[in-house]
């Protein structure tokens, strides 16, 4: 399932389990997925949040300051809750309408704010973004890189 993801995508992931595991939580919930996807700031679901005028560390302390922490121990086979799943799937979907061979951390982002029903996309609706204006920021900034590369001559296996 995981060969489709690309390197940053799968980083993300890993930060999101990490982000589970400090919360107390013994599942991946689209928070923590979210969160995974602002640790690294040369991913396109990051840059692409940047363009938006999105401020990343307001939204990473609104997002950690809505959870609530628990007393539980960690699962060290830490799952994806069926809202974790669905954010798997949704970002899959975008990588198939945008014709990408590939799930990128901005196929993740727009899964994040597709499913809709957590925290991190409270804040970032409430910040004024939503999964269309992130689908044409991704898909620009996509373009841009693409041109990029073409010019210099190097060719990336993905974009993240």
């Amino acid at each position: 399932m995981w060969q489709r993801f690309s390197e940053s995508a799968r980083k993300a992931i890993f930060y999101a389990q990490e982000e589970s595991t400090r919360q107390g939580h013994n599942a991946i919930i689209p928070d923590h997925l979210l969160l995974g996807l602002l640790v690294e700031e040369d991913t396109l679901a990051f840059r692409t949040l940047t363009a938006l005028g999105v401020d990343i560390d307001a939204v990473r302390n609104e997002v950690r300051r809505r959870m609530k922490p628990e007393q539980g121990l960690a699962s060290a086979d830490m799952t994806l809750t069926l809202e974790g799943k669905k954010v798997i799937d949704l970002a899959y979907r975008e990588a198939q309408a945008l014709n990408n061979n590939y799930v990128g951390t901005e196929h993740m982002l727009l899964g994040v704010l597709s499913q809709g029903k957590s925290e991190g996309a409270e804040v970032l609706t409430g910040l004024g973004v939503h999964p269309d204006a992130a689908r044409r920021e991704a898909v620009a900034l996509q373009i841009r890189e693409d041109r990029r590369t073409q010019d210099t001559g190097i060719h990336w296996s993905s974009l993240d």
